[in-house]
């Protein structure tokens, strides 16, 4: 965006004239002149059209019929304004920053600088009063976090207040990763384990197992699939494809979900999934995390499948 800069008036006693130059001087520390023109008393108030939003220094000097030698005087447009607050904490893996900054700013500045020498920055929209931003920690990389934050008034001209930091943040352990799922010991069967970390007590997670494939009676009387999931702190689930009582291959899909509710940081899932009288080598499944919270997931482990020899017909 472009902006006019306004003299308002400028009166020097018999003054035929006034040198006009100006300077951006939010983005540098070597300030370079631009002449804005020569004039007259009678041309005041008197306006610089069309150059960057920013913040600029005006110089003004007198031009005096006498040749007489003036000083400049000079005056610097309203600056960016600075954030008013910043605070960070580690909150799980999380840097949680809040800060607070002048209603008129559109969008705010981050920059996170790591320990080990790299660093995430990035534009956000200006919440105002006592807004938050969430930083992921990457894990491992522990030691200190230096948070930055500027208050953005132009992002197409680059105009941003100073920086205002660094808020320092020590993370001194490992970063526990939230929500995590993973099989307790190898496949042997029907029945497998599975293990959820990095929970908060209160939690409500979606878990879904699923399973799909061909099955193809090979012994017995009948094929059926059969998938159940549970927790010791969740619901109970079952699906089950059609039986079928002839010799051919036949596709199936089954799934289940066990709604569960954390009460310390780690859960047990406990799925299975039979296949009555019938091939598992073309068969697969998963246990998956569906949601936390309301929030979509989709973190999924590759599940169990066993096979039965199961008397009856269907």
């Amino acid at each position: 965006m472009n902006i006019d800069i306004s003299i308002v008036n400028f009166t020097g006693v018999a003054a035929q004239s006034y040198n006009v130059r100006y300077a951006r001087i939010d983005n540098t520390t070597t300030p370079v002149y631009t002449s804005g023109g020569s004039p007259t008393p009678a041309q005041f108030p008197f306006s610089i059209s069309g150059v960057p939003n920013g913040q600029y220094r005006v110089g003004i000097t007198p031009v005096y019929a006498d040749q007489r030698v003036c000083a400049e005087t000079t005056q610097d447009t309203d600056a960016c304004p600075n954030i008013i607050s910043l605070n960070a904490v580690q909150v799980g893996s999380n840097l949680q920053i809040t800060y607070t900054a002048p209603g008129s700013v559109p969008q705010v500045y981050l920059t996170v600088n790591y320990p080990n020498g790299g660093s995430v920055n990035g534009t956000y929209t200006n919440g105002q009063n006592n807004s938050t931003i969430l930083i992921p920690v990457p894990p491992g990389v522990n030691g200190n976090y230096n948070v930055y934050l500027q208050s953005v008034c132009d992002p197409d001209t680059g105009f941003y207040s100073q920086k205002i930091g660094p808020v320092t943040v020590a993370v001194s352990s490992d970063v526990v990763i939230p929500h995590q799922i993973a099989r307790v010991g190898a496949c042997t069967g029907i029945n497998s384990s599975y293990q959820i970390t990095g929970g908060t007590v209160g939690d409500i997670l979606v878990i879904e197992g699923a399973a799909s494939g061909l099955i193809q009676m090979i012994s017995g009387a009948f094929t059926r699939a059969d998938l159940a999931i549970s927790s010791p702190n969740g619901t109970s689930a079952s699906d089950s494809s059609d039986c079928y009582s002839d010799g051919s291959s036949h596709g199936f899909s089954v799934s289940a979900q066990s709604i569960v509710t954390m009460v310390g940081s780690t859960a047990v899932i406990n799925f299975a999934v039979t296949l009555h009288n019938s091939s598992t080598s073309v068969s697969s499944s998963s246990v998956k995390i569906v949601s936390v919270n309301g929030v979509t997931v989709n973190r999924s482990v590759t599940g169990c499948v066993g096979n039965s020899s199961t008397g009856g017909t269907c």
